[in-house]
């Protein structure tokens, strides 16, 4: 019996390492939440194809998937996401193959008021930049609403999220709570 549960298990690491390891790459989810965060509190969800991480040490264009936003401006406005879109735009990709800047302006319909907002007469676009010569660690976030510009509103971070190890986990987790459910 002791054999069979080892069997199991062997099989179960395997085929949880393979699904999360050693199928063919796909995009990668990453959160940009802005800093300072109270200032101007939020974040915009990007999806960056794995093809995009290469070549390392590069800046490049590449077709990025924009999913989600939600923050509030200096003006008490809040918005969120109105239509997800694909764009083309410009990425940093640093020494270790990691995505770590992106050079985008987003706008309607993408950014949409929520109920609770003040409002918005005109055009509203958010800007990232990519890092400055002189200082290569700031990626500035800028905002402007109906020509108002609330100028440079802080910087954002590149947020990878845990998804393969998450789903490691709940393999791991599944193997245990099986193991435990055979001894009773």
């Amino acid at each position: 019996m002791a054999r069979k549960n080892i069997r199991m298990l062997v099989c179960a690491v395997l085929a949880a390492g393979f699904t999360t390891f050693g199928t063919a790459a796909h995009a990668v989810l990453h959160s940009l939440p802005f800093d300072p965060p109270d200032t101007f509190l939020g974040f915009v969800n990007v999806d960056i194809p794995a093809s995009c991480l290469i070549p390392s040490n590069d800046t490049h264009s590449c077709l990025i998937d924009f999913l989600a936003v939600d923050f509030t401006d200096d003006f008490g406005n809040h918005w969120v996401t109105g239509t997800p879109f694909t764009e083309s735009d410009l990425i940093n990709i640093d020494n270790g193959g990691n995505f770590f800047a992106l050079q985008a302006t987003l706008g309607s319909p993408f950014l949409a008021l929520a109920s609770d907002s003040n409002g918005c007469d005109g055009t509203q676009q958010l800007s990232f930049e990519l890092p400055g010569e002189g200082n290569s660690f700031t990626r500035r976030v800028s905002f402007s609403c109906a020509g108002v510009v609330d100028g440079n509103v802080g910087t954002y971070r590149v947020v990878p999220e845990p998804a393969p190890l998450a789903l490691l986990g709940i393999a791991l987790a599944g193997i245990a709570l099986s193991r435990r459910r055979g001894h009773h």
